[in-house]
Order: C-alpha cells, then structure tokens, then sequence
C-alpha cells in the first residue's frame, strides 16, 4: 500500500499521523534511531552470527550500534564477510569481498547472474 499520499499533509504540517481507527501513531515497520530494538530479534541475531560461517553486509554503513557489530561476531569465529554498500564500512579491510556499488543496482544484477549464468 502507497501510504505516501494519505502521509503527505502530515508531513508538509510537521504532524505527526495517528491511526483514525486505535488513535495510535502510525509508523513504519522498522526500528528508528533511537529506538530500541526487541529482545527476541536482537538476540536471535546474535546467535545467528556466532554460527553463520558467511555474513552479507547489503546497504549498510554500519555505524549504528549495536547492530554494527554483528559482523565482527561473525568474523571472530571464522565467518567470511560480503560488504555491497555505495561508501565504505569500518570493516571493509576485513571483508573477503566489497562491492562499493548502490545496492539497488548491483543486488539484481548479481540475482540475474546467479539465477540464469
């Protein structure tokens, strides 16, 4: 769903939008600066780290804590690191490989190559 014309008034406004139904205010789906992220997800993502053998870094500066060392876990227990972002990370000298390309181009090109040849 395009929510952008119903946010758009609120936004020129400098309102903040709230739910006609709950009154609750509307958001997307993400985890915003400053906020914390939810317990469960953080530390299944923690446990996914530690014993992935292969991390995939796409469009991330990683600069927010504590998400950005997530792949450093990775690497201290051998995992082999991918970085695709359009500037460099402070992990890039660690990567097996970087892509400095705007992941909007360059992850459906690696798609189309993988999937056909």
């Amino acid at each position: 769903v395009n929510a952008e014309p119903y946010l758009a008034p609120f936004v020129e406004n400098g309102e903040i939008p709230h739910c006609p139904k709950c009154n609750q205010i509307l958001k997307p789906d993400v985890i915003l600066f400053g906020e914390q992220l939810p317990q469960a997800a953080w530390h299944k993502a923690q446990t996914e780290a530690r014993q992935s053998d292969l991390i995939l870094v796409a469009g991330s500066s990683l600069e927010v804590l504590p998400v950005a060392g997530l792949p450093m876990q990775a690497l201290d227990r051998g995992a082999h690191l991918i970085i695709i972002n359009n500037t460099p990370t402070y992990i890039n000298v660690r990567a097996d490989v970087t892509i400095l390309e705007d992941v909007s181009t360059i992850l459906p090109a690696i798609t189309e190559r993988v999937l056909n040849g």
